[in-house]
């Protein structure tokens, strides 16, 4: 679910031409509030390594990990299909919830 809001707040902003906002990816912001802070680095670690965003890295030191440079976050497009995928996905669940809530023993 977060990976889905980040990328959606990612994709939103470059539709609108608007800057992100660093304070919306921070991991104290609306989107992480109470994520763990290696939680919080494992997801834009996957999203840098799967090639989803781009701009944002990580740092490693030799008793922490921070992400920096959120502010640069940026969708690829490979971000958007991720993104679309997943939305065809959530419509086809809801359709298969709503069936097996009108048609019994589904």
């Amino acid at each position: 679910m977060l990976v889905y809001k980040v990328l959606s707040y990612l994709y939103a902003c470059l539709k609108k031409g608007k800057d992100v906002t660093p304070e919306m990816l921070d991991r104290h912001g609306p989107i992480f509030q109470g994520v763990p802070e290696k939680y919080y680095v494992y997801i834009f670690r996957n999203l840098i390594d799967g090639k989803y965003i781009k701009g944002p890295f990580i740092a490693e030191y030799e008793d922490k990990t921070e992400v920096w440079k959120v502010d640069e976050s940026t969708i690829t497009p490979e971000g958007i299909s991720y993104l679309m995928d997943n939305s065809t996905i959530e419509k086809v669940k809801q359709f298969l919830k709503d069936i097996k809530d009108v048609v019994p023993g589904i």
